[in-house]
């Protein structure tokens, strides 16, 4: 049985195999806890922190504490971005898929297809990881995304509890 493969069918299967992402397991819970820790969506120029009432008590100037803190916010976002880290890594194909068209002119036969070359590929300047490699890579990717979580609760407990530092 012989299968003939058409560019059609290539193409296809590249695009299709071009949005894959070999995310490790735990990723979805790490980004579950990001997404509730989240008190920074908004610029800190436009955010409405809380108010503090005459009569605060600890917890209403721990609140305003936690939204206002700049170490805090920063130590969220470098989370966050350790979080965008683990799809960049994991994605796989890792390298940029490279199309090309070629046509060599003649004064005979301009029309055929004879004199034209289409290739489809990877890059070539930079090398195609095996699938388990970028598997890994995307674990390691977890691993320093779930210690910039702790790096952000250990300054959340770092504010509430600063005597304890």
């Amino acid at each position: 049985m012989s299968y003939r493969i058409t560019l059609p069918a290539v193409l296809g299967g590249v695009l299709i195999i071009n949005g894959c992402v070999l995310a490790p397991k735990g990723t979805r819970d790490e980004q579950s806890r990001l997404d509730r820790a989240n008190r920074f969506a908004q610029p800190f120029e436009q955010r409405a922190l809380p108010d503090i009432p005459i009569n605060p008590d600890w917890r209403d100037v721990l609140r305003r504490s936690f939204y206002a803190n700049g170490e805090l916010e920063a130590a969220y976002f470098d989370w966050a971005a350790a979080m965008a880290r683990i799809q960049q890594r994991a994605s796989w194909p890792n390298g940029n898929v490279m199309l090309s068209f070629e046509y060599m002119f003649s004064s005979e036969k301009m029309k055929s297809w004879d004199r034209t070359t289409v290739n489809a590929g990877f890059d070539p300047m930079r090398g195609l990881s095996f699938p388990t490699k970028t598997m890994k890579s995307g674990e390691i990717a977890l691993a320093e995304a779930k210690a910039a979580g702790e790096r952000f609760r250990a300054a959340k407990f770092d504010l509430h509890c600063p005597h304890l530092r």
